[in-house]
């Protein structure tokens, strides 16, 4: 999650290819999880649930079972919005932060801070660059992890938490708080989430109605999957199985976003000990940088050029710069740390 400045454009183009694997409802494939991209595949993730990595996460920690009474699935993927306004390639111009900058020189100023989620007191934290806090919040979603600044409108944050079983409709959402606590915004949402949201970023649509929450979820068919939910309603806006099988995949920070067909990304997100420039849907590794973790988590990235990284082991806050060359660390405020945001 990061912050993204208003005064650089790029283009990204958008067209139709093959599709991923989807989510297998009732014996077929759902129609509106085809992916629509840059005719390119990524790979389907047999992954793990959280309790596969003990070394990072605690037992009380542990995915939920499965909700045996989920919510009834969106049938519909949104379609091309003629109110989009789409660049020559056929993309839709979005603000990005530049993958190799420029950046303009530091330091931030003195209202930089970080939001920090912790599943274990269910919390949301607020705290310096520094780590000391600043203020927190009881979550208004069951066992929170993912967080991101709500970029459009500045004065409030988005989170999502885990799935409880039984509690059909209030078990998957996506909440928006304002800085006074205060819930505007509480969506379910529309498609089945295996154990979660592992990350969310706020990522521009050319109009507010696309504007996007991106985030890794495993879907029921346990596909690890980069997807989208509409900031207007929740509903999904795109969904693809593109991350790998051999370890799961946490985090989230939008580096592009081509709105227009809801579905090309590059994105900076973490496995185990590594922070990883992807694209999205072919799932190529752009470029990684090694972390000193074993059980990276949630990643932000400043307008700076910077990183945040949550060390799920060590229960601490990374801070690399943009070569990913450690600068320093924190600990965090709770003992199962999940997801991190910067904001000014």
């Amino acid at each position: 999650m990061k912050y993204v400045p208003s005064f650089l454009i790029l283009v990204l183009a958008g067209c139709p290819s093959s599709s991923v694997p989807t989510e297998d409802i009732d014996g077929g494939v759902r129609a509106d999880a085809i992916v629509r991209a840059d005719a390119r595949v990524g790979a389907p993730d047999a992954a793990s649930t959280l309790a596969d990595d003990a070394s990072a996460t605690p037992a009380d920690d542990a995915a939920p079972a499965d909700d045996a009474a989920s919510q009834a699935d969106d049938a519909s993927t949104p379609a091309d919005d003629a109110s989009v306004t789409p660049g020559a390639d056929g993309g839709c111009v979005f603000p990005p932060l530049m993958i190799d900058g420029p950046f303009p020189g530091g330091p931030p100023p003195a209202s930089a801070h970080l939001l920090v989620t912790d599943t274990s007191s269910n919390a949301i934290f607020q705290v310096s660059l520094a780590g000391v806090v600043q203020r927190q919040w009881a979550s208004p979603v069951a066992r929170v992890y993912g967080v991101t600044h709500d970029r459009r409108t500045t004065d409030g944050f988005w989170v999502a938490g885990y799935p409880i079983v039984g509690m059909n409709g209030a078990n998957r959402p996506f909440r928006r708080m304002t800085f006074a606590g205060t819930v505007t915004s509480s969506y379910a949402y529309s498609s089945f989430s295996q154990d979660g949201f592992h990350g969310l970023d706020f990522a521009f649509g050319p109009v507010p109605d696309q504007d996007v929450i991106v985030f890794t979820m495993m879907n029921r068919n346990n596909i690890d999957t980069v997807s989208g939910a509409l900031t207007l309603d929740g509903s999904r806006w795109f969904e693809g199985g593109v991350l790998e099988s051999t370890t799961r995949w946490y985090g989230m920070d939008v580096e592009r976003y081509a709105c227009n067909d809801g579905n090309s990304l590059v994105y900076w997100t973490t496995h185990t000990d590594t922070l990883v420039l992807r694209d999205w849907p072919t799932g190529n590794e752009i470029r990684t940088h090694v972390l000193p973790t074993t059980a990276a988590r949630g990643v932000a990235r400043t307008p700076y050029g910077d990183f945040y990284v949550v060390d799920g082991a060590n229960r601490r806050v990374l801070h690399l710069d943009a070569m990913g060359v450690l600068l320093g660390s924190f600990a965090t405020p709770g003992r199962n740390p999940g997801d991190v945001s910067y904001g000014e």
